[in-house]
């Protein structure tokens, strides 16, 4: 614009300078909007609101530096110093920290984890404190992961599974004796002793009725039954019929029999039949029969205690007898 002050465009810019160097008063610099420059208005640096942008933001050397905007720079400077010193002090208070906690030992799921992963200058260590007393019970449990860890772990599962089966085993021999020793099995074998009792009582009662005129006494009797069963056998032995009616011969006299004695055979084979023995017999047999198995139950403790190869006897866990370093068999 060849004047600031008038609205028309047109020409080229001019403008005469009046300056003084050293103190000294110059001639009036004339200047030209044009490509030659002339070497005194050169070395004048201008600053406006355009400049300022480019001190501020971008990256120029300048060669003049307006009052004031060395503030950047030495805030800059001290930013710098106040990064150091914290680098400094970051470095030294990592020098100071314990490694393990670069590299925790600790699961966060812990109680023990909880408190060291939330670690503060506040924090309450009496909890940590407890926690840090190991119990009698947790260096057992130490000691024995470290050593089940060192096992071969094919080796370790087929001693753990030998182990499970050897207490499924256990387990299904206690269920066993507990069954055959309830108080359903020995209400069990007492009925049946009792209603072997009450039957003979009745078949007692009834050969009493029976043989109320007997000669001898006892007839009737378990002696007396074998006796008679003895004689059937015989008979049937040799061809006879028994009991031996009227006019046969008695197979124990040898000798025919008349009314009276065919009779009393008679009677007897009928007391042998009657209802009431039988009931009896079976009763006493059904008896007999489950006091034998009761009786032959033998539990074998041996499958109750586990034994060590030296025979010391150790309890069913995961423990060692006392005696030697083997643990139980079973």
């Amino acid at each position: 614009m060849p004047d600031a002050f008038s609205l028309t465009i047109g020409g080229k810019a001019t403008a005469s300078f009046t300056i003084s160097q050293d103190g000294v008063q110059q001639p009036v610099l004339p200047w030209p909007d044009n490509a030659n420059p002339d070497p005194v208005l050169s070395a004048v640096s201008v600053f406006d609101r355009e400049c300022g942008a480019v001190h501020i933001q971008d990256k120029n050397e300048v060669a003049f530096r307006p009052f004031g905007l060395d503030i950047p720079d030495d805030l800059a400077a001290v930013c710098t110093q106040v990064k150091a010193r914290l680098q400094t002090e970051e470095t030294q208070l990592k020098a100071l920290r314990d490694p393990v906690f670069n590299k925790p030992t600790w699961q966060a799921t812990t109680a023990v984890g909880r408190i060291m992963f939330g670690l503060k200058h506040n924090t309450k260590l009496k909890l940590l404190a407890t926690l840090a007393i190991m119990t009698d019970a947790e260096r057992a449990r130490l000691q024995q992961l470290a050593e089940d860890l060192a096992k071969n772990p094919v080796e370790a599962a087929a001693e753990q599974h030998q182990f499970a089966d050897g207490v499924a085993k256990l387990l299904r021999y206690l269920k066993k004796i507990g069954d055959a020793y309830s108080d359903d099995a020995l209400n069990k074998l007492k009925s049946l002793a009792d209603d072997a009792r009450t039957k003979r009582v009745a078949a007692k009662v009834a050969a009493e009725n029976a043989f109320k005129d007997a000669t001898f006494p006892g007839v009737g009797a378990e002696v007396w039954r074998e006796l008679w069963e003895a004689a059937r056998h015989y008979s049937g032995h040799v061809g006879r019929r028994f009991p031996a009616a009227e006019g046969d011969y008695c197979v124990l006299c040898h000798l025919p029999l008349n009314a009276e004695a065919g009779a009393r055979l008679g009677g007897f084979e009928g007391f042998i039949r009657d209802d009431t023995e039988k009931q009896a017999d079976a009763a006493e047999e059904d008896y007999a029969k489950a006091l034998r198995d009761f009786r032959t139950r033998q539990p074998d403790i041996r499958l109750v205690m586990g034994h060590c190869s030296t025979g010391a006897t150790s309890r069913i866990q995961k423990s060692r007898c006392g005696r030697c370093t083997h643990r139980g068999d079973s």
